[in-house]
């Protein structure tokens, strides 16, 4: 069900819980946007000897989740103001497009002609979150601290993030890597939170990370 509410740490112990049962000696986990606490979170609790841990997008602790929710809310209105509409799937299909290419995107020629064509390729599937999946979906990251970061110490970890990111943004990545600490972050020059859809190359950096073909 889409209105479930999603815990941070209980989400964390089942997949943990799951992959200790296997035995496995080495574990690769990604975490994109929310995921990426649950998958901190999870590392910190897995048994193998070797884990690698690759954060796309991420989230990063309170207060980051509550600004996050207040940015999100004045792209919208932005979104709004745009398109002149006061139709939400309007206003959702619009801030789409900053989605993936951030603010800046909207102004360069081939990065808003883009947007807009998968924006409006995605149109059908825009619908505005009832209050009671928003808060089921959120609430949990906007209390999430990160209390062990010293537990990831034996962990390979590195982020990858979009320069252009308006959800999380790159300031809110450099300090979460600075606390876990991270390998690195590997930034994408232009792009926005929705890395997966936009970059080329993001699954084969991630794939470079994790097997050291750097």
């Amino acid at each position: 069900p889409l209105d479930h509410r999603v815990q941070i740490d209980g989400s964390a112990q089942l997949i943990a819980d799951y992959v200790n049962d296997l035995g496995a000696q080495e574990v690769y986990l990604l975490g994109y946007s929310t995921g990426g606490p649950i998958a901190i979170e999870t590392a910190q609790r897995i048994e193998a000897p070797e884990v690698s841990l690759a954060l796309i997008s991420t989230a990063g602790p309170a207060p980051a989740g509550i600004l996050s929710s207040m940015r999100s809310g004045v792209e919208v209105v932005r979104a709004m103001l745009r398109t002149g509409s006061l139709r939400p799937r309007d206003a959702w299909t619009e801030n789409y497009r900053t989605l993936l290419y951030g603010d800046e995107g909207l102004n360069d020629p081939a990065r808003a002609r883009d947007s807009a064509a998968r924006a409006e390729a995605q149109r059908q599937n825009m619908s505005t979150p009832s209050l009671r999946r928003t808060f089921a979906h959120t609430l949990s990251l906007m209390f999430w601290t990160l209390d062990r970061p010293g537990a990831l110490a034996d962990a390979r970890v590195r982020l990858f993030h979009g320069d252009a990111d308006t959800v999380f943004t790159p300031a809110m990545a450099r300090r979460l890597a600075s606390r876990l600490p991270a390998d690195q972050i590997t930034y994408y020059q232009g792009q926005g939170h929705l890395l997966f859809v936009t970059s080329q190359r993001l699954f084969d950096d991630i794939h470079s990370f994790f097997f050291d073909e750097d």
